[in-house]
């Protein structure tokens, strides 16, 4: 009844094999008796009334489970050679054992010498047996049932944190924003000590680092870049999948990961990752995040690779709805600019249906274009046999005759608009005073020919403004 009592309590495996032990000396009245437990994928001494040498374990192999179905009762001597060592039979000479079963399989074994066992010997034992059965079990199931509860936990908080993560990536709208947000996210759900972000540039047609965190402030943010290789290019257009989350303690995924770009992966080393989160849809890569070991040096689990995968799946539609956001943002401004324009370029053919002569004709065209438009600098000049003459200017007051560089007259001839972006560069398009006249004036110049189309164009003068406000 002790012993019941006893073991109807819940005790640690250590506590409840050393009670084992000495419930089975106790009822027994044993002087010669060995208790041997699972150790991993061997059977050891875990406690012995008889000093023992080393070496005296064995190996764990199918049959130690099989006995557990296919061996009811006690062991005998006979039983003991079938699953036992003969070295440890000579050394202990065991003639019973207690096997100790916990849920389906063999946890250990009592084995002793008592000579001839007696029918209430044998009743004890076996009553024993059960005994360390129901309660090893019970603490087999009670420990699974804490691990399920501590996983459900675990699940629940993920939950949590995906929905609440997820809400917040989707309504920022900034990508700039985006990309920081999506930093913290990852550093905090993750305890990474070190997190960091690739993030895809149209622009250079490749991964920049867009920023870091580090716990312990110890690590400063590197500006790096990668590109991708041409053979990483043909494989993506045939579909190629690429995983979202990449160990880099397995050397096969590391390796197959670096070979996705042209520099060499090794200094990204710089931010210690541990693993590499795609931000991935199929093989649409637009960025990932590396992290490094965790703040509480605890292996990255099962629930945590789901949580990094959700919200990996998270962050790539939030900064692809962001990013599609600003380009229709972008697009409804071009748009917009484009209409403003249409209808001031509207005004400017009414002012210019409206005149009388040809100088009303150019002096409401260049007011137009200052008012409208905002072209403080500007000038139009008349070609009349192989020469040009100055009609009319805004923005300054010169009289010259010969201001056209001659090295340009083929291409007004052909009608193409000449643009020079550098001040500096003005003197290939105008000559003498009026380069001068200008200098100061002007960040660059745009000339644009006035011509007929025909079988050749017939070139009728020129229209010159500011480089400033036309780029604006």
């Amino acid at each position: 009844m002790k012993a019941i009592e006893f073991f109807s309590q819940r005790f640690s495996l250590e506590n409840m094999s050393v009670s084992m032990f000495e419930f089975t000396v106790e009822l027994l009245d044993l002087e010669n008796c060995v208790l041997y437990v699972k150790d991993q994928d061997q059977y050891v001494v875990f406690k012995s009334q008889k000093e023992y040498i080393d070496g005296l374990s064995f190996a764990k192999e199918k049959k130690h489970d099989l006995m557990v179905y296919f061996h009811a009762g006690l062991l005998h001597l006979s039983d003991n050679n079938n699953f036992i060592d003969a070295k440890i039979v000579d050394f202990f000479k065991p003639n019973t054992g207690i096997p100790i079963i916990m849920d389906k399989g063999l946890y250990g074994m009592i084995l002793f010498d008592k000579g001839e066992l007696t029918q209430d010997d044998a009743i004890i034992a076996e009553a024993l047996m059960n005994l360390y059965h129901l309660a090893l079990t019970n603490y087999w199931n009670f420990s699974e049932l804490e691990l399920n509860m501590k996983n459900l936990d675990s699940k629940i908080f993920n939950l949590f944190a995906i929905n609440q993560a997820s809400k917040a990536l989707v309504s920022e709208l900034d990508s700039s924003k985006l990309v920081d947000l999506s930093l913290s996210v990852f550093g905090e759900l993750t305890q990474s000590r070190i997190t960091s972000i690739f993030m895809f540039d149209e622009a250079s047609d490749s991964y920049r680092c867009m920023g870091c965190s580090d716990v312990y402030n110890k690590i400063e943010y590197r500006p790096m870049v990668l590109h991708y290789k041409e053979k990483t290019k043909e494989l993506l257009k045939e579909n190629k999948r690429i995983e979202v989350v990449v160990d880099f303690d397995k050397d096969e995924e590391k390796e197959s990961f670096s070979e996705l770009f042209e520099e060499s992966f090794e200094y990204v080393s710089y931010y210690q990752p541990r693993y590499i989160i795609n931000l991935v849809n199929y093989n649409d890569l637009i960025g990932f995040v590396t992290v490094s070991q965790r703040v509480n040096d605890e292996k990255y689990d099962q629930s945590i690779f789901e949580l990094i995968e959700s919200l990996a799946s998270s962050t790539f539609v939030a900064i692809n709805n962001a990013r599609r956001i600003e380009e229709i943002k972008r697009n409804r401004e071009v748009a917009e600019l484009k209409v403003n324009r249409l209808e001031r370029l509207n005004v400017l053919v009414k002012n210019m249906n409206t005149a009388l002569s040809l100088d009303n004709l150019i002096e409401l065209t260049l007011e137009t274009l200052k008012i409208s438009f905002g072209y403080q600098l500007s000038f139009f000049a008349s070609f009349n046999e192989d020469r040009f003459e100055l009609i009319k200017s805004v923005g300054f007051d010169i009289d010259v005759k010969e201001f056209i560089s001659r090295d340009i007259m083929e291409a007004l001839y052909q009608g193409k608009t000449l643009i020079r972006y550098d001040v500096d560069d003005i003197s290939d398009l105008l000559a003498g005073i009026m380069t001068d006249e200008l200098y100061d004036k002007t960040q660059g110049l745009i000339m644009i020919p006035v011509a007929i189309d025909d079988v050749e164009p017939i070139l009728l003068g020129i229209i010159c403004l500011q480089l400033r406000i036309f780029l604006h």
